[in-house]
């Protein structure tokens, strides 16, 4: 006798209808060895897109975080500037995950800022929420695919589940070789 998924789908408006449900639901197991995250570092950019980042985060990211029981430490962003230093200042024993709700131009700028940091391995480490809040938003639809990369909701429940992937940031390639 096999295990089967069951999908459950809430529709509600309210953060405690939701957590009742989830409260009924127990804990996932975690087969894949990943950590669940928990602690969030969340960065709003309202100038990004159609600068409607914030109210993304109150309507559809922060109801599902906090049923999901997620401690959230919430920023928003004045300029480029400051997601660099959030990435370079960062303490990285707090947080499980850093969740960014921009376009791609904050999530480059949290990386230059893991890059620039003395503890750059550990902090390269880092599981990245990326939700879509940009104007093309084309790492999300990279991540995701053309229908679920635009939706803030779908971006909102992997950061939920916790399993990172792994990408490559950039490839060189020099006369046909890789060297690396």
């Amino acid at each position: 006798m096999g295990c089967r998924s069951v999908a459950l789908r809430i529709f509600s408006e309210s953060a405690l209808s939701i957590r009742s449900y989830y409260n009924f639901v127990p804990e996932p197991s975690n087969e894949t060895g990943a950590k669940v995250a928990r602690r969030l570092k969340i960065l709003i950019n309202p100038f990004a897109g159609q600068k409607k980042a914030e109210r993304m985060f109150a309507v559809c990211c922060k109801p599902l975080f906090e049923a999901a029981r997620c401690a959230m430490d919430v920023v928003t962003t004045a300029s480029g500037e400051d997601a660099r230093e959030i990435g370079r200042t960062v303490p990285l024993d707090q947080f499980d995950a850093v969740v960014i709700i921009s376009g791609d131009g904050t999530l480059h700028q949290v990386l230059n800022g893991f890059f620039e940091r003395e503890d750059w391995e550990k902090a390269r480490q880092m599981p990245i929420g990326v939700i879509p809040g940009g104007s093309a938003n084309g790492l999300s639809i990279c991540l995701q695919g053309t229908g679920r990369g635009l939706d803030p909701c779908f971006a909102a429940l992997q950061v939920v589940k916790g399993r990172p992937m792994d990408i490559d940031l950039c490839e060189v390639e020099q006369m046909g070789r890789k060297p690396f």
